[in-house]
């Protein structure tokens, strides 16, 4: 790994102890290249450069890691996209005013010219065997005759230990606030041992802001094909109560800034991340749902609650009922635990509407 030496690498590439193996994040957010700096002295500049440096790497087959390929469900288009994107093209036309343009497909125009070019050199790359044939990346694999199963990173990762993968991920917040002065946002996976410490060691380490949670996609089981096939849940507003608690919790307690981002569907979750100390809230099934449309169905029940409530300003709610500030913390604890199974019975019909649920 590039930059190993001096200590200051991103730790990107996850070692196997038992075989030798590394292993690269299925998706990523931002393109990057990887290279083994032990194989590899210089980076390449061109795809050309990429190859030929390949063609000397004697015993190495499918040296270069490119996320994509194709799996039982089909070709892998999400990591595609940025090469059609980056020569000028799109899938579908999008406006906010309209949405999507299904009519408009943007892979021929005159200005995504090189899309098909771009496409046709990764697909040429995988032909001629620079590309592994999986779904997923690797670099620099030895011994992988031993242990094929390990070539997969979501199987390296478990042989880690939680505290281990703690510290990779501080060490990309640092090595990432060092190098740039731009505000750092961080979305937070909710298994951590300790969301709390975490949080505190995400806010020392330079995050200016926390993300409660990344809503994490797991796969289902096809009972008629006996095959694990990817299915998309939006989330509903029962999920809400997660963030909703570390975001209470955290509030007044660490620096960084707090996002809630899970469950929102309607005003009332978008007032209750508000009162419980959220800095922004967001929402994404709303809106596929909804329509962008319903932005503005969101903010005017917003609207028209703080005017019920007497409310000047989402300053004046923000953080109101976090635990420093409600009256009574102990409902924030383990303690509430039988309390709360006496109020069961006793909650809101099923189906009770947001504007009921609002008042």
């Amino acid at each position: 790994m590039a930059g190993a030496e001096g200590g200051g690498d991103l730790r990107a590439a996850v070692q196997n102890p038992i075989s030798s193996l590394y292993g690269l994040p299925y998706a990523t957010e931002a393109i990057a290249l990887y290279y083994n700096a032990d194989l590899v002295p210089e980076p390449p500049a061109t795809f050309e450069e990429m190859t030929a440096l390949c063609d000397a790497l004697e015993g190495i087959d499918n040296c270069l890691g490119i996320p994509g390929g194709a799996d039982d469900v089909g070709p892998a288009a999400y990591h595609h996209y940025p090469w059609v994107s980056v020569l000028g093209g799109y899938i579908f036309n999008f406006s906010l005013s309209t949405g999507y343009d299904t009519s408009d497909v943007g892979l021929d125009t005159e200005e995504a010219i090189g899309v098909t070019e771009g496409l046709d050199l990764i697909a040429s790359l995988s032909y001629e065997r620079y590309i592994s044939d999986g779904d997923f990346s690797i670099v620099s694999v030895s011994e992988r005759d031993e242990a094929p199963g390990l070539v997969n990173f979501h199987v390296i990762a478990i042989t880690l230990s939680g505290r281990a993968v703690e510290e990779l991920y501080l060490d990309v917040v640092t090595a990432v606030r060092d190098a740039v002065s731009i505000p750092l946002a961080l979305k937070l996976s909710p298994y951590f041992s300790s969301v709390g410490d975490m949080a505190r060691q995400f806010d020392a380490a330079g995050a200016d802001a926390l993300v409660l949670f990344n809503r994490l996609y797991r796969p289902d089981f096809d009972l008629e094909r006996l095959q694990v096939v990817p299915r998309i849940s939006l989330s509903t507003p029962a999920e809400i109560r997660l963030p909703l608690l570390w975001i209470s919790l955290l509030h007044g307690r660490i620096e960084a800034s707090l996002a809630a981002s899970h469950g929102v569907d309607s005003a009332a979750e978008v007032i209750k991340y508000l009162l419980a100390g959220a800095d922004a809230v967001m929402t994404t099934s709303a809106l596929l749902r909804h329509g962008v449309e319903h932005l503005a169905t969101l903010v005017e029940g917003l609207r028209e609650w703080m005017h019920h409530k007497d409310y000047a300003s989402v300053r004046q709610m923000q953080g109101v009922m976090s635990q420093q500030h409600t009256t009574d913390p102990d409902a924030f604890e383990r303690a509430n635990y039988i309390k709360t199974l006496e109020h069961y019975g006793n909650e809101p019909v099923p189906g009770t509407t947001p504007e009921t649920a609002l008042r």
